[in-house]
């Protein structure tokens, strides 16, 4: 690393939902010349972020909404373990910006940050703030958030918040330039998240067999599933006499999506985003969360036209295929959908964040003051 470059330390929780927006902006500040680190939990993710050519700092962290007071102490004494080592990080690096997309991991390494006297900047995904950040907005620098309507939950800090939309991968937006393969195929494409989703597993396969005929031999399907699953669900969609292209992960995710005339989802925020920057329809099964943000992020997209709402209680492969049959009918309603998707959509979230980032690296004064010195001794 040259000594003249800045480095931007940043916080993100173990889910794709937190580190791939951290990426994106990763990748902005590194064309502009920053050094980029990242702690947090990488999970399954690490070798993602190696191959993006970034290290991590993976630091311990436990969830806080536990009642078991052992489970809680554990909690803590986690959290001041992740404090300690992103302190030493943060310190030996010098760095002039902590930025954080949220997950318990990314509240010590904010504490830390503010103990080193360094700006820190926040993001959210969703609608609806997660816990981390909704503690976190309450002292740092900037928050930067996917939604205007998200600033009501955060009411008290409207003075530190920018309206920025949520980062995409560059190579989510190139993907915009693949044209749908129109053969006369209906491609559904079944995405459960990160973790998967046993219930999407469950359900759109045995809709299959409920289908009329006319869209049986239509149909064509691509899941993504838990891999526990993925044996089960190739012998279902086999025994429906549907073709399934069935993984727990795809590398080209993104490429599916815009090959799919329809989407079948969890509607975490960067399924919502990248569904709707790539144009394309949806129906969103939100997963019942204590908070209820993937119910608001699929609401909004509903609410913007761009997508269909099926709470998990009434989503039956009866109700799936009723639906499916409804959509595959009416493709003009499919295409007004995929016109929604696109105008929801924000392309340039992690420029301005990057932006964001940038400004407060100026506004480093414990490393400004040092240079200052470093200029008097000269």
């Amino acid at each position: 690393m040259s000594n003249n470059k800045k480095t931007v330390v940043i916080a993100a929780g173990a889910s794709g939902g937190h580190l791939f927006p951290a990426l994106a902006v990763a990748n902005k500040l590194k064309a502009q010349g920053f050094h980029c680190l990242f702690v947090g939990r990488g999970g399954q993710f690490s070798p993602i972020i190696a191959k993006e050519g970034y290290s991590i700092l993976e630091l311990p962290a436990s969830p806080w909404n536990v009642r078991n007071p052992l489970k809680k102490a554990v909690a803590i004494f986690n959290l001041f373990r992740a404090f300690w080592r992103a302190f030493k990080l943060i310190h030996n690096h010098k760095a002039s910006v902590v930025f954080g997309t949220g997950g318990y991991a990314t509240v010590a390494a904010m504490m830390a940050a503010k103990l080193a006297g360094v700006p820190t900047i926040i993001q959210d995904q969703n609608v609806l703030p997660g816990r981390a950040n909704r503690f976190l907005a309450k002292w740092v620098d900037k928050v930067c958030l996917s939604y205007e309507s998200s600033r009501h939950y955060l009411k008290y800090r409207d003075d530190v918040m920018v309206v920025t939309g949520n980062p995409i991968r560059q190579k989510v937006i190139n993907a915009k330039n693949i044209k749908r393969q129109e053969d006369g195929k209906f491609r559904l494409l079944v995405v459960g998240g990160s973790q998967g989703a046993k219930v999407l597993s469950d359900v759109v396969p045995n809709a299959m067999k409920l289908l009329p005929y006319e869209i049986l031999k239509c149909i064509e399907v691509t899941q993504q599933c838990r891999p526990e699953d993925v044996a089960r669900v190739k012998n279902l969609y086999h025994a429906a006499d549907v073709p399934a292209k069935v993984e727990s992960f795809f590398e080209n995710l993104e490429e599916e999506i815009r090959q799919a005339h329809l989407v079948v989802a969890r509607s975490g925020a960067s399924t919502v985003n990248e569904v709707s920057i790539l144009g394309r329809s949806a129906i969103y099964v939100p997963l019942r969360l204590a908070d209820g943000h993937q119910l608001q992020n699929a609401k909004f997209v509903e609410a913007a036209g761009a997508a269909i709402v099926m709470e998990q209680v009434l989503f039956t492969p009866e109700k799936l295929a009723e639906k499916l049959t409804e959509l595959f009918e009416d493709k003009a309603f499919l295409a007004k959908m995929e016109q929604s998707a696109l105008k929801v959509s924000q392309e340039d979230a992690a420029d301005k964040i990057a932006e964001q980032v940038a400004k407060l690296s100026e506004e480093d004064l414990l490393h400004l003051a040092e240079q200052v010195e470093v200029k008097k001794e000269g």
